[in-house]
């Protein structure tokens, strides 16, 4: 009676190493888009709270004030590579000039390297990195902003 060892062969083994590289990559992949998104979430938060913070600012201000102080103001987004920008104008819906329409878009470059909004450099000034408008369509878009009446 012959004794064989039993085990694995060099196949198999190799086989196994490449399902768990796999696996591995994949994990990594995952945890890589978690982080992303994680930064993603609490830039936004940020975000979020200086334009609410912006918007209560501009409220409190008198309303006689409020076009020349704020039309066209950027203003530092604090903890983020980013800006917001006031834009004041008559609201559509005010007929007397007595109601203000008050946006207030954020935009801003996450660590990856991936912008938030319209947040960039400047085609006409290359060493100036701010919101502009860079689709052309006459609006700074961004998917952080808020929009409310003000009225006197």
């Amino acid at each position: 009676m012959k004794n064989r060892e039993r085990g694995f062969t060099l196949l198999e083994v190799m086989f196994a190493a490449l399902v768990m590289v796999a696996l591995l990559v994949g994990v990594l992949s995952l945890y890589t888009s978690c982080l992303n998104l994680q930064e993603t979430a609490k830039n936004s938060f940020r975000a979020s709270f200086q334009l609410s913070s912006k918007i209560e600012e501009i409220k409190g201000t008198s309303f006689s004030n409020i076009t020349t102080t704020y039309n066209n103001q950027t203003y530092a987004l604090d903890g983020l590579d980013g800006q917001m920008l006031v834009e004041v104008n008559p609201s559509p819906e005010s007929t007397n000039g007595d109601l203000l329409e008050v946006r207030v878009i954020a935009g801003w470059t996450q660590k990856g390297g991936s912008r938030i909004g319209e947040y960039g450099p400047n085609p006409d000034n290359s060493n100036q990195v701010e919101l502009f408008d860079m689709n052309g369509n006459g609006t700074i878009e961004s998917p952080y902003e808020l929009i409310t009446d003000i009225g006197n």
